[in-house]
């Protein structure tokens, strides 16, 4: 323990001698051997930017980490630019560096450093300033930095070197430096001007390389060749600035015109490449690694031509002016009017292939370029075009059809496309077989109208296309008279038709859908496609419709023998308004009343259904336009008050409404009374010529009139006994008689008399006449008088007359108001009557009656 104790003591001991060596009485010691210069001891001719500070250790300096202060000043006016800290290690034999980059160049002023040993908290002496002169003691102005390079958005201080405080450099920083503020750089043209009084100073502005994708290959198989992409614009464009390249330590020439750098090597074995890109801000380094053989990218094949060309195959040759691809495995492939061909070609030094499946009379430009069969990497430069035309051969079969229009039949044909042609058509062909004969007839068009005569029978009709090489394979159609069947509306929808029919057995061939525009009348102007077998619908294109046209679509079923329209229909692919006006628009006035009528719009200027029409009815000087109807019909009645009005129609689609037809007209007052007078006076004549009618007729038939609405009205008969109440007759002037009735108290047959008048004779009368209808007022006494021309009214008494006779008598004059009706037999009646006979009155109730029922009335006792 002991022993332990001495070393550690012996330690402390040692290590305090050796502290003391890097101490005087208790202080640090100065630094020593100081320099102070630019970076790499040189002066740049713009500005230097960083100073060097070089030191070395203390001999006898023992701890292992030494720390220093480090102070920057303005050496003039003594002023901290720059303090700082640092720690090193410990290094005898290597002088320490230490670098500071200034806020300004270091021509501006004169600068001085000096550093100190700090130990912890506690400091040694600094040591003497190290000055760095700079060029400020340079009598001339100047202006730093000036044509330097700087990175885009660097804040620069300039420094102007004058006597007195110039613009733009107003801070001074010694007896003849003055420094400006911060200067952010932020040009995009390349560079930057400051100007310091009459004096001034340029910088430039740009970015460090930015080249990227290096690619190397080998195009001869004995050398290297490298590519990249320059990447963003340095904006440096000095040509002491600008990037410099080296390939592996060589110096490359670049044109930076050109889209991509390029720098070829003479090394086919090396597989490292390096590409070092430098300019004043910066360096880009880019690395490749690959075996040259693995990335092959051959040159151009020459002297491409064609050796021989038919119809539809042809030869094309070419050579190579490399001698190493003499027995290089390579692929080929052919770029064919654009496109390239559907097949590539290998070989060893493949110089020939041959192009088949072309198309007859066509003009073909072909290309060649090849690669590495083995290690294929990218396809080689393409050679230069070679052109060419293949021969002519037979046209390819017809599309023919079948258009009937106004009871003729017409065979038309697709025009066939340069393609199809196969060289250049002279004319066309047709053959018509009936079971009689067969002619044969040259056309030069695609439209040929048939003849059926006078019967209309079947037709088979063969047409060929002709060229130099021969007549294309017939197209057959069988033509029928002309189809009827029921037309039905169409709808478009999204600018077509949806066309769709039901399946039929006898469709051996498909389907054909035709269509025209309804009203033209131009032959041939059809179009058609064919739908092959078990498809039932299909959708007409609005590329072949046009808008605001109608248009008649069939279907037919295509059979062994002629094709059988299936159904037919009308309708427009996009309906518009209608262009034109209703036709013939006028009007007559009837009172009130306005009848309008027109015609339909002209049917090619509907462009739509028309769905009916708007009749609106505009008053003179009305703020308001007033709509009467919409109808179906081509007329409509108007009622209107008297004024002036402006009557529009206007026939609408779905689309809207077409062009108004206007009808002006006025309605007058004194036009309507007249008609109202006519109209009354025309009434009562017809009234008053019925009634003359009606008047003759009854004079003329007055008698069986009379006969059957009032029959002679029978003389009275008094029967009976009297009744208590007796009527007195007297003569009076004639032919007039007064009649009393008066009340008798007592009754004595005996002495009781009625005196007849003169030359009178007594009727009693058996008739079954219906009753008399008499009306009286019971009182005591009524006279009254009676007149009857010609008349002689006689009242008879019976002495001999029973006392029941008067009862019956009185009973039937006591009643005067009730309507009695005769009893079925008057004859039974005994005693004195009272009848009347050849007096007017009125039509008795059972006479009505018996007119009413047509004669059918029976009369009946009165109960």
């Amino acid at each position: 323990m002991r022993s332990i104790m001495l070393v550690w003591v012996w330690c402390v001991l040692l290590a305090s001698l050796d502290h003391q060596t890097f101490m005087i009485q208790g202080h640090l010691l100065p630094v020593k051997d100081v320099k102070v210069f630019p970076e790499h001891n040189i002066t740049i001719e713009g500005g230097t930017w960083v100073l060097n500070v070089e030191w070395t250790d203390v001999e006898n300096a023992v701890p292992e980490k030494l720390m220093y202060d480090i102070e920057v000043l303005l050496t003039e006016q003594e002023k901290r630019l720059h303090y700082e800290t640092i720690e090193v290690k410990r290094d005898l034999s290597t002088p320490h560096r230490w670098k500071w980059t200034s806020l300004f160049p270091l021509e501006c002023t004169s600068l001085s450093v000096r550093l100190r040993y700090r130990d912890q908290n506690q400091t040694g002496p600094w040591s003497p300033l190290y000055p760095y002169e700079g060029t400020a003691r340079n009598p001339d102005t100047h202006v730093y930095p000036h044509d330097q390079s700087f990175l885009v958005g660097s804040n620069i201080t300039f420094c102007c070197i004058t006597e007195t405080p110039l613009e733009n450099c107003t801070i001074p920083i010694s007896n003849r430096t003055y420094i400006s503020e911060p200067y952010q750089l932020q040009s995009r043209t390349g560079q930057q001007n400051l100007k310091c009084g009459y004096y001034g100073a340029t910088v430039f502005v740009g970015y460090p390389p930015d080249d990227q994708d290096l690619r190397c290959v080998t195009r001869d198989l004995i050398s290297v060749e490298c590519n990249w992409t320059f990447g963003r614009d340095t904006l440096v464009t000095e040509k002491t600035t600008l990037t410099k390249y080296t390939l592996n330590g060589r110096k490359c020439e670049v044109n930076k015109v050109e889209e991509f750098g390029h720098c070829a090597v003479n090394e086919a074995n090396v597989t490292n490449w390096t590409l070092i890109a430098i300019n004043p801000l910066g360096v880009k380094i880019l690395n490749y690694t690959a075996d040259p053989l693995h990335r092959v990218f051959l040159k151009a094949p020459t002297n491409v031509h064609t050796r021989a060309v038919y119809e539809r195959n042809a030869t094309i040759n070419w050579d190579w002016n490399v001698k190493a691809y003499d027995s290089f495995l390579m692929i080929c492939q052919v770029e064919l009017n654009g496109h390239l061909y559907n097949k590539n070609f290998s070989g060893s030094r493949l110089t020939s292939i041959v192009l088949v499946d072309l198309q007859p009379f066509t003009n073909y430009t072909a290309k060649v370029s090849c690669g590495s069969s083995e290690n294929f990497y990218m396809w080689g430069d393409w050679s230069d075009i070679t052109r060419f035309r293949t021969k002519e051969d037979i046209p390819e079969a017809l599309d023919v059809w079948i258009q009937y229009l106004e009871q003729n039949a017409y065979v038309l044909s697709k025009p066939l496309t340069k393609e199809q042609s196969h060289g250049v058509l002279t004319g066309y062909e047709l053959t018509t077989i009936d079971p009689k004969n067969e002619i044969s007839i040259q056309s030069e068009t695609l439209c040929y109208p048939v003849s059926f005569g006078n019967k209309m029978s079947d037709r088979k009709i063969s047409v060929s296309a002709k060229n130099s090489a021969g007549l294309s394979p017939p197209a057959n159609i069988t033509i029928t008279s002309y189809p009827g069947v029921n037309v039905s509306q169409i709808r478009g929808i999204n600018g077509g038709f949806n066309i769709s029919w039901e399946e039929r057995s006898s469709s051996s061939c498909g389907y054909v859908v035709d269509w025209f525009q309804t009203y033209s009348k131009k032959k041939c102007d059809l179009k058609w496609i064919k739908i092959p077998p078990g498809h039932l619908s299909t959708r007409i294109q609005s590329e072949s419709l046009h808008s605001g046209v109608r248009y008649t679509v069939s279907v037919y079923s295509c059979t062994a023998g002629a094709p059988q329209l299936l159904q037919k229909s009308e309708g427009y692919a996009i309906e518009q308004r209608p262009s034109e006006k209703v036709q013939d628009l006028t009007g007559s006035v009837n009172g009130r009343n306005l009848l309008l009528s027109w015609k339909e719009v002209p049917l090619d200027e509907q462009k739509g259904f028309i769905q009916g029409y708007r009749v609106t009815t505009i008053p003179s000087g009305a703020d308001k336009a007033y709509i009467s109807t919409i109808t179906n019909e081509t007329s409509v009645q108007l009622t209107l008050d008297p004024g002036t009005y402006d009557i529009t129609v206007a026939a609408f689609t779905s689309a809207g409404e077409g062009v108004n037809a206007t009808f002006p007209t006025t309605m007058n007052k004194s036009h309507m009374y007249d008609e109202m007078i006519v109209a009354m006076v025309l009434g009562s004549s017809v009234a008053a010529l019925v009634f003359i009618i009606i008047a003759f007729l009854c004079y003329r038939k007055k008698k069986w009139i009379k006969k059957m609405l009032y029959p002679d009205i029978p003389k009275p008969k008094l029967l009976g006994q009297w009744a208590t109440k007796r009527m007195y007759c007297s003569q009076m002037t004639e032919p007039y008689i007064k009649c009393e009735i008066q009340e008798i108290h007592g009754i004595d047959p005996t002495s009781t008399s009625l005196e007849p008048a003169e030359d009178s004779a007594l009727i009693s009368s058996n008739s079954s006449s219906g009753p008399v209808n008499l009306s009286y007022q019971n009182v005591s006494e009524l006279s009254f008088v009676l007149s009857y021309p010609s008349v002689t009214s006689f009242i008879t008494s019976d002495p001999l007359s029973s006392s029941s006779d008067a009862k019956m008598l009185t009973s039937f004059i006591e009643n005067p108001t009730y309507i009695m009706s005769w009893p079925a037999d008057v004859s039974q009646i005994s005693g004195p009557t009272l009848e009347m006979d050849d007096a007017y009155h009125p039509a008795p109730t059972v006479v009505q009656t018996f007119l009413e029922t047509d004669g059918n009335y029976k009369p009946h006792a009165l109960l």
